[in-house]
């Protein structure tokens, strides 16, 4: 389902770049509500509808106008007072609605992965919706966790405290798994991000 409007208050979206493999913050700003307003703007207006037989829940038969576009209902229901008529009319088709669907969300999809590559290059990585969870009761409560899991060592080297909790991986970010955080010490942290841009370099 797409968002009628941005959520200020919510956890950043992510969408995955095909060419890189990265993940990609989405941020939530004036420009990302200008995006989903437009997109929800390219909604199919049912330019043409026919009659149509439609199941309905309580699996009784109703008549309806069904957009030949997108296969979705318009209007009430019509009366079924020709039987014959009725028995002619065409079944809602599932397959149109579920195409016209899937395509939305093709759609959308490209549409926030560009939005993404230019805040990313605009903003980098570290986005403000990026800092404003690293200084959320919910993080602090992840790190509260992962200290007492590691028993505040490092780890990484096994030795030194631990004072950083370290994402392997940004998949969950918002609610991550507690496999996926590390507690490590100053130094080995320093070291994974070393050897995470060494990495990039030979890539």
């Amino acid at each position: 389902m797409v968002p009628a409007q941005p959520d200020n208050g919510a956890k950043p979206d992510w969408v995955e770049d095909p060419e890189t493999g990265d993940l990609l913050i989405i941020e939530r700003d004036s420009e990302y509500a200008q995006t989903i307003i437009t997109f929800n703007q390219g909604e199919c207006s049912h330019p043409e509808t026919e009659p149509t037989r439609v199941r309905i829940a309580n699996g009784a038969i109703q008549v309806r106008q069904c957009c030949t576009v997108c296969g979705a209902r318009v209007g009430t229901s019509m009366p079924q007072k020709d039987k014959g008529w009725v028995d002619s009319l065409p079944w809602q088709s599932v397959e149109l609605s579920n195409t016209y669907k899937e395509r939305r969300r093709a759609e959308l999809q490209g549409i926030l992965l560009d939005l993404a590559r230019k805040q990313q290059q605009r903003n980098g990585r570290f986005t403000a919706s990026y800092r404003a969870y690293l200084k959320s009761a919910e993080w602090r409560d992840r790190c509260q966790k992962v200290m007492k899991r590691c028993g505040g060592v490092c780890e990484g080297c096994g030795d030194r405290p631990a004072v950083h909790v370290h994402h392997q991986t940004y998949r969950h970010f918002g609610n991550e798994f507690l496999f996926e955080l590390l507690g490590l010490c100053r130094e080995c942290h320093e070291r994974y991000h070393a050897d995470d841009e060494d990495q990039s370099e030979a890539a």
